[in-house]
């Protein structure tokens, strides 16, 4: 799922509903959650939400764009457009 957002103020929000989105199919557990380690999602509100679920959140190490590489791709694609 994409979304492109305004202000990343609205970053955890929007995580929430995708998370809560995906699992209203029956079977379907969000297990983990791949983060860069921006304020948005380092949030204690944002945390909490994914402890509360029992989600893992795994943050990808500082600086290396290659470790969030499905996002860099589609954010280099949006930009082609």
């Amino acid at each position: 799922m994409t979304a492109c957002l305004k202000a990343e103020s609205k970053v955890p929000e929007t995580a929430k509903t995708f998370v809560t989105k995906a699992e209203l199919d029956p079977g379907n557990t969000v297990l983990r959650v791949t983060s860069d380690r921006g304020t948005e999602f380092t949030s204690e509100r944002f945390t909490m939400f994914l402890q509360f679920k029992g989600t893992e959140h795994v943050l990808s190490a500082a600086y290396v764009p290659q470790q969030n590489g499905t996002a860099e791709r589609e954010n280099r694609f949006l930009l082609d457009q």
